[in-house]
């Protein structure tokens, strides 16, 4: 298999210097969605790491610990759906944006919660927030390079993954 037959390879030969430079532009304004993403993976890691300060803070079980990380789960798993429905129909930007206002809130209250209930709500809260902002940052990326959805989902879970180290 030769360099002739990858399909990024022959979009970039085949187009013209100015072509080139608008792919280049929008390829940079994926980067600040981008970010947000890398956010939402350090909060998530930060989350499992803080456990066991969380559990001597409030005198909590294994059991009663889990919840934390099953909040921001499950209200991630609650919201997605409606999140592709509501990027389709309000906006992409303006959900990504409405996400992040969300998961801001959600880490906000979750650093000046005071009991375990609050606790789990403000983790909640930032679920909903990360479950309204992904699926929104995913038809963003496939819309801003149609032709290149594969490579951009690619990207959105690498830097994902970068943000867990």
């Amino acid at each position: 298999m030769g360099l002739k037959n990858l399909h990024v390879i022959n979009i970039f030969t085949s187009m013209n210097a100015d072509k080139r430079k608008k792919f280049f532009r929008k390829l940079l304004s994926i980067i600040p969605p981008l970010f947000g993403m890398f956010c939402l993976s350090m909060f998530r890691i930060s989350i499992g790491v803080l456990i066991p300060e969380v559990s001597l803070e409030f005198s909590l079980n294994e059991v009663e610990v889990s919840f934390i990380l099953s909040a921001y789960l499950m209200a991630m798993a609650l919201v997605m759906a409606l999140s592709g429905f509501a990027s389709d129909k309000f906006g992409k930007k303006l959900i990504m944006g409405l996400g992040l206002i969300a998961v801001t809130t959600g880490i906000f209250m979750v650093s000046f919660s005071y009991s375990f209930i609050l606790l789990i709500f403000s983790t909640f809260i930032a679920g909903v927030g990360a479950g309204f902002y992904t699926p929104a940052l995913y038809a963003y990326a496939g819309e801003l390079l149609p032709f290149s959805k594969g490579f951009l989902a690619g990207l959105s879970n690498s830097v994902y993954a970068f943000g867990g180290f």
